[in-house]
């Protein structure tokens, strides 16, 4: 179950945060309000998934993911994916749709947690 509230609040600390450039590409005001953040988390199930190789080089892939709570879960093989993370714990992910005005995004870079599975409640 996504915590729509809870990623709302990290929306707002990521904008108290971003660089001037950065508000000036996605200013706040175009935000996705919590309405259209959960439909929009609720209607996607892949995203791009970046980890860094052991040569400094990005990797990114396509991954399938669900939300709980207010963490993204993905699941993985025991592959290159796998061996970045442990090496890097640190991934970006971006959830995106449409085009030129209509384009919508969701950007997370940030550690992660390797983990066996879900918790129980989910």
């Amino acid at each position: 179950m996504i915590d729509i509230d809870g990623l709302i609040a990290l929306q707002a600390a990521s904008y108290r945060r971003a660089s001037g450039a950065l508000s000036e590409a996605w200013p706040e005001s175009s935000a996705m309000d919590a309405a259209e953040l959960g439909a929009f988390l609720d209607a996607k199930r892949y995203c791009v998934f970046a980890t860094t190789r052991a040569d400094g080089h990005a990797e990114a892939r396509p991954v399938a993911f669900v939300v709980l709570g207010t963490s993204l879960w993905f699941a993985t093989v025991a592959g290159g994916r796998l061996t970045n993370l442990r090496r890097t714990p640190w991934a970006s992910v971006v959830i995106e749709d449409g085009e030129g005005d209509n384009h919508r995004a969701v950007v997370v870079d940030g550690p992660i947690a390797i983990v066996a599975s879900p918790p129980p409640e989910a």
